[in-house]
């Protein structure tokens, strides 16, 4: 909280010796025992150099032989509406002031006069200056350099910055931007903004720190150029702090694949038997209640991978009014394939089975899609899944094997992290690695 400022009006004399400062700042009586001269000196070296985001800075000073009813007071010079809200009250040791941010494309530097008043207005002062850049002066030289292998619809690259201790935002882009008038600097802030949006406050939790390898970035045309890009932040400013470095590549070009990936839902078990025959098991009933991913019945995903498949792109969609399991347009094939790509989850061929909440008698609709070594995709397996409750299984050390194995995969995740799509239009988060482009 800000603390108010009493605000003293300047006596004539002082408006005589020093004309070219306003008395806005503050005093600060201080009642020590009187000794020889007052001594009044900047303990603060040198000037105050205030970045482009600005905020509270302090002058720190050195009081000796006090005088008793000594005021120290702080002033900054007429004209100068950027430095406000001195507080000369809060510690007897320093002035503090707030720096307001520099919008502009000059630097800026203005003056602080800080006195100590004693006696019969007998004073004495000094001058600390504040210099202020904007944000290009704050520019560090961080750079990047970058190992990009391209696949169909993605590219896997390691990251290695100058500094080991800078943070950073690593991503892709295509000529759209550029197309449409956005500058270098306007494409760094975008992707700030998509951390902000995305995470809040806690965002620099996010960003990337030192050398990154093995860093995918989907979403990309066949046969497509696109650039990788990477700049420093500043989570005190939320601005960058580096130029743009980037990189060009092209994807590879498709071909047919006999990468194949099918699932089936066989083993099934009912919540409530679970939890009468282990009451640990009491987790699950919460999450089996949730009115879109919930389920009285608790079932494994089981994949199998065949040919060059090497990973999966899977999504299990709801039966609603407007769609037919049964029979499908080709818009809606395309925007199920396009969906269980876009917003589907991952599995690979190592991975456990998984294991969702699910309900009896409900038509389900399961959409695999394969890729391969380097990028291809299959075409679409599609899997119509409606469980029958007679059918649940009672093999309950069968359950605790998929159970734990599939929890160790979920390390720091709910049993209800992977959960059924609701709509075929649900939304990907922004932020995860993947070429963007403005339309």
């Amino acid at each position: 909280m800000k603390k108010a400022i009493y605000f003293k009006s300047a006596l004539a004399a002082v408006a005589a010796t020093l004309a070219l400062t306003v008395m806005t700042g503050c005093e600060d009586d201080n009642q020590k025992t009187p000794g020889n001269q007052p001594e009044f000196t900047a303990a603060t070296e040198g000037d105050i150099q205030a970045n482009a985001k600005g905020g509270e800075y302090s002058i720190e000073y050195s009081l000796t032989n006090p005088v008793e009813g000594g005021r120290v007071s702080a002033a900054v010079e007429t004209g100068c509406d950027w430095i406000t809200d001195i507080d000369c009250e809060s510690s007897d040791s320093k002035v503090t002031f707030t720096v307001e941010e520099n919008k502009g494309n000059e630097a800026r530097e203005a003056g602080i006069t800080v006195t100590y008043s004693y006696g019969d207005d007998e004073r004495v002062s000094f001058r600390v200056n504040v210099h202020q850049n904007t944000y290009a002066d704050d520019l560090t030289d961080l750079t990047f350099t970058f190992d990009i292998k391209p696949k169909v619809h993605s590219a896997v690259v390691d990251i290695h910055p100058s500094d080991p201790a800078a943070l950073y935002i690593v991503n892709a882009i295509t000529d759209s931007y550029y197309q449409q008038g956005y500058t270098d600097e306007a494409i760094m802030q975008y992707f700030i903004d998509l951390y902000i949006n995305a995470y809040g406050s806690a965002y620099s939790d996010y960003l990337f720190l030192g050398d990154f390898t093995g860093l995918e970035i989907t979403g990309c045309e066949p046969h497509s150029s696109a650039y990788i890009i990477a700049f420093g932040v500043d989570p005190q400013s939320d601005r960058y702090n580096s130029v743009l470095a980037k990189e060009e590549f092209t994807t590879l070009s498709a071909s047919e694949t006999d990468a194949s990936v099918t699932g089936e839902m066989s083993r099934f078990w009912a919540v409530e038997d679970l939890v009468a025959y282990n009451s640990e098991y009491e987790i699950l009933e919460e999450s089996s209640q949730d009115p879109q991913n919930g389920g009285s019945l608790y079932a494994a995903l089981d994949f199998t991978f065949s040919g060059s498949a090497e990973r999966a792109y899977f999504a299990i969609f709801i039966q609603t009014n407007d769609i037919n399991f049964n029979n499908l347009t080709p818009e809606q094939e395309t925007q199920l394939y396009n969906t269980t790509l876009s917003n589907g989850s991952m599995t690979y061929k190592e991975d456990p089975a998984q294991l969702f909440f699910m309900n009896p008698d409900e038509n389900n609709l399961l959409c695999i899609v394969a890729e391969d070594s380097i990028g291809n995709y299959s075409a679409m397996y599609k899997h119509i899944i409606n469980l029958k409750e007679e059918n649940k299984s009672t093999d309950y050390a069968t359950f605790d094997q998929v159970f734990n194995d599939f929890a160790n995969w979920l390390t720091g995740y709910s049993v209800s992290s992977v959960s059924k799509i609701a709509s075929p239009l649900a939304n990907n988060s922004v932020v995860t690695p993947k070429i963007i482009t403005l339309k």
